[in-house]
C-alpha cells in the first residue's frame, strides 16, 4: 500500500468502526494531535470502538482531495458527522506506518457568500515541477498579507480571480478585502502568528498555521491552489483550540 492508500485505510477503519487494518500500518506510538481522541495507537482504537459500539456516531467520510509531499500525506474531506462538516487531516508516516496525525473540522454552513461549496473545485495535482516554488509562495503570503496585515501586496500573490471556499468571503482580491473589513466592524479579529507547516505537491499547498480568531486560540488550515504563479483558488478550516485535549500533544 501506497502512503495516500494507508490514510485513506486509517479513515475507512474509523467509518466502520472496525480496528483490523491499523494493526498493520499505525505505530504503537502514533501522535495524536486532534483534540478528542487520545494519544498513541491505543487512543486511535479507542475512538474506533466507540464507534463500533454507537457511542458516538459513524462519520460518512467523502475524501475529496488528497496529496503528499515527503512522509507527508493531507487529505481534504466532506463529511456527515452527523451534519455536514469539512476536514482536512494530515498524516505522517514513518517507516511505512502513520506515525503522526493533525486534524481540523468545521461545520458547513447551507448557504456560502462566494456560492461556491467549502469542498468544491479543483482536485487535479499538476506542475509537480513547481511544487517549491508554490511552497514559497504561500509561505510568503501568509507573511507577508496575513502576518504582517501587508493586505494592500495581495496581489502579487493572489491572481485578481481567485475562487474562494471560505463560507463568509467573496470571490476575488476584492472579496477578501472587504471580508476581513467587514470582520473588523463587527469586531471579529483574526490573527496569525506562527507557521507550523507548509506541505505541498504541485500545484495545491496546504499550510498549519497558529493564531486566534475572535480572540479564541485556533489552528488554521488553509489549502492553496496555485496556477501560473498565483493563487488561484483558496479552501481553510478553522479549527478552535480547546483548553483541555485528551492527550498532551497539543494541536501543532
Amino acid at each position: 500500500m501506497t502512503n495516500k492508500e494507508k490514510a485513506a485505510a486509517v479513515n475507512e477503519a474509523v467509518q466502520k468502526g472496525d480496528p483490523g487494518i491499523t494493526g498493520e500500518i499505525v505505530r504503537e506510538d502514533y501522535i495524536q494531535h486532534t483534540p478528542p481522541v487520545g494519544d498513541k495507537k491505543k487512543g486511535l482504537l479507542g475512538l474506533i470502538q466507540k464507534i463500533a459500539n454507537r457511542e458516538v456516531p459513524a462519520p460518512v467520510i467523502k475524501n475529496v482531495r488528497i496529496f503528499e509531499d515527503g512522509d507527508f500525506v493531507v487529505l481534504h474531506h466532506d463529511v456527515q458527522w452527523p451534519g455536514r462538516k469539512v476536514m482536512m487531516e494530515v498524516f505522517r508516516f514513518a517507516d511505512g506506518l502513520a506515525a503522526e496525525h493533525w486534524s481540523g473540522v468545521q461545520d458547513h454552513p447551507e448557504k456560502t457568500v462566494s456560492g461556491h461549496s467549502m469542498v468544491d473545485g479543483h482536485t487535479t495535482v499538476t506542475d509537480k515541477e513547481h511544487t517549491q516554488k508554490n511552497k514559497a509562495l504561500v509561505t510568503s503570503f501568509i507573511e507577508t498579507v496575513l502576518i504582517k496585515g501587508q493586505f494592500d501586496k495581495t496581489g502579487d500573490f493572489y491572481h485578481p480571480d481567485i475562487i474562494q471556499h471560505n463560507p463568509h468571503i467573496n470571490n476575488g482580491i476584492e472579496g477578501l478585502k472587504s471580508g476581513m473589513a467587514g470582520l473588523e466592524k463587527q469586531g471579529v479579529t483574526l490573527q496569525i502568528e506562527k507557521i507550523h507547516y507548509v506541505l505541498g505537491e504541485g500545484n495545491f499547498v496546504l499550510s498549519l498555521s497558529e493564531g486566534k480568531f475572535a480572540g479564541k486560540p485556533t489552528a488554521f488550515f488553509d489549502l492553496f491552489r496555485v496556477e501560473n504563479g498565483k493563487v488561484a483558488e483558496h479552501w481553510d478550516v478553522l479549527q478552535e483550540v480547546p483548553e483541555k485535549m485528551a492527550h498532551n500533544n497539543g494541536m501543532f
